[in-house]
């Protein structure tokens, strides 16, 4: 509603450079839920031609790092590379941090270490960026709902690189938001279960990576773009511990129906981002040739 009021108000009084992040939320809005990929195609054209005019406007230390968190949050990553998108918010991250705006700068930091985590950066970067993000918010005494997500990205990271620290174990442990912001908590929940179906994944736990991931997959109000990793992710965990299709009729159902669920989302979005999504239709086809011809 606050982004098409500001949309309406820059074209009936003109644009200025605030009515750029109306321009950007708007679109943000449609590709965090829509699933109609023409809907999401425009949205995308309108998040970037916003982009292209914010260069006419003398760049503000203020609004530089919404639009960051907006565009390259949830608007890029829908055609654009994800390791573009994790650049400019990292850059939204420390021209927030260096102009004061330090609520708008973490949140930048959060979304940069999920989509670090699904484009394959370095882990053990991650990690230090995690611990930075941390250290800021003790230092500062920052109360904002990202610390419990940034601690359950750190639990995945330190799973996925086979380190334990139990110093870490129960310190900064998820506690959820303290403000009983129901939004929030649904967006810790969704984080936690994404957490949980990745490390069940790599650590090779196909029923628990299942389970989770199908939480994520079903939530009729979660993130379009978690839900199409976790359908790539629960496809290719789907052909684990099925060793042929011969006598293994309702696994055989399921690998069909994971497979197929996940082909038929992921093509369309390949589409519109070959460099994030064309690879993983890729893959999951050529699990799915070699298991149907297998004795």
């Amino acid at each position: 509603i606050i982004a098409c009021r500001m949309i309406k108000l820059s074209l009936d009084h003109g644009v200025c450079e605030d009515s750029m992040v109306g321009f950007v939320q708007y679109a943000a809005c449609i590709c965090h839920v829509s699933t109609d990929i023409e809907c999401i195609q425009e949205a995308c054209r309108i998040g970037k031609a916003t982009m292209t005019l914010f260069q006419r406007f003398s760049s503000s230390s203020g609004t530089d790092p919404k639009l960051c968190l907006m565009y390259f949050g949830f608007v890029a990553p829908q055609m654009e590379p994800l390791q573009v998108c994790s650049e400019n918010l990292w850059r939204g991250f420390e021209i927030g941090m260096s102009s004061g705006e330090s609520s708008i700068a973490l949140y930048n930091s959060k979304v940069y270490i999920k989509q670090g985590i699904f484009s394959g950066e370095n882990l053990q970067n991650l990690l230090k960026k995690v611990d930075y993000h941390i250290e800021i918010m003790n230092r500062f005494g920052l109360n904002i709902s990202t610390m419990p997500t940034m601690t359950a990205y750190k639990e995945t990271i330190l799973s996925l690189v086979g380190e334990c620290r139990d110093e870490n174990k129960n310190a900064g442990a998820p506690e959820g938001p303290s403000n009983n912001n129901t939004v929030e908590m649904k967006k810790l929940v969704e984080t936690m279960l994404i957490s949980k179906a990745l490390q069940a994944f790599w650590h090779g736990h196909s029923q628990r990576c299942h389970h989770h991931a199908r939480k994520v997959i079903e939530n009729p109000m979660g993130v379009q773009g978690n839900k199409l990793y976790l359908l790539f992710y629960n496809a290719v965990n789907s052909f684990r511990g099925v060793k042929n299709k011969n006598g293994n009729g309702s696994k055989f159902s399921k690998v069909n129906d994971a497979c197929g669920e996940a082909i038929a989302a992921l093509v369309p979005a390949a589409e519109l981002s070959p460099w994030n999504f064309q690879n993983k239709v890729y893959i999951l086809e050529a699990e799915k040739h070699s298991f149907e011809n297998r004795d």
